[in-house]
This record gives structure tokens, sequence and C-alpha cells, in this order.
């Protein structure tokens, strides 16, 4: 039996393709303790952290080309719904929060007790997760800021 969330990947093998938040919750599940590697374990120091986290990319809803006042839609239920209220905000039960405090909300209304979540994994425009969108606006790179 496949699950919500849980594509074959091939028909004539046991291979699934899943978001990584339904990955992680699965884990979760069946883990005995979270042995997740440290910085220090991996002989990651302090300045090559923010090297790493300075080269990733920040999905913004403005940065996906969606309007102030759209409305966007939870993946795991059609009927509960929050709109966007500005580039990194929406307004979801009447208070605007990031997207990931409102699908972590919706997900604790359904029951479950994750401790975070990523809201782009969770909201829909048009159907489409918006995970799955492609950025509408362009990362400059670093030879365009150096001139």
């Amino acid at each position: 039996m496949v699950s919500q969330g849980v594509t074959r990947a091939r028909l004539n093998r046991e291979f699934f393709t899943a978001s990584p938040d339904l990955a992680k919750a699965i884990i979760e599940l069946v883990a005995i303790q979270n042995v997740t590697p440290s910085d220090a374990d991996q002989d990651i120091t302090p300045e090559e952290r923010r090297e790493i986290e300075a080269e990733k990319v920040k999905r913004t809803l403005g940065g996906l080309g969606i309007e102030l006042g759209t409305e966007l839609v939870f993946v795991k239920d059609p009927a509960v719904t929050c709109i966007v209220h500005d580039t990194k905000k929406v307004s979801f039960r009447g208070e605007v929060m990031s997207l990931s405090k409102a699908a972590l909300l919706a997900i604790h209304e359904m029951g479950f007790t994750w401790p975070t979540a990523n809201g782009f994994e969770y909201w829909t425009l048009n159907g489409k997760r918006l995970v799955d969108l492609p950025m509408a606006v362009e990362v400059a790179s670093d030879e365009e800021d150096e001139a």
C-alpha cells in the first residue's frame, strides 16, 4: 500500500520517492536515539560552517514570484489555507507568521507533535508544492557583486 506523499519510482521494483519531511518522520518513528553527527564530529570549523550557510539560497515567497494576497493551500487538508502577507510571511488563523510556523501549527492541529516543519513542503499554489516551484528571482552571483 502506498500512502499520501509517496509514489512508486518504478513499477517493477520496490523503490519509492517521498518528501524529505516524510522520510524524516519515518526515521523518527523507528529511531532509538538521534545520532546526527555534529560539526565537531565531521571536523567542520566555525568558519567552514559560516561559508556553508552563506552558500545556501534563501527561498522566499517573493523569490518564487508569489504576489501578496495569494491564497496557499495546505498539502494535507485543502480546507486549510493561508494568505501571503509579504515576501516572507503569511497570515494564518488571523496571525502573521512564517510559512514554516503556519505549517507546523496546521500539523499540530492534525495531532502530530513534530518539532519543526519546512513550510515550502506543506503549502501549495495551484496544486504544486512551493518547494517544487522554480525561483522566479535569480540570486546575483559573486562576480556580479564584485563588479
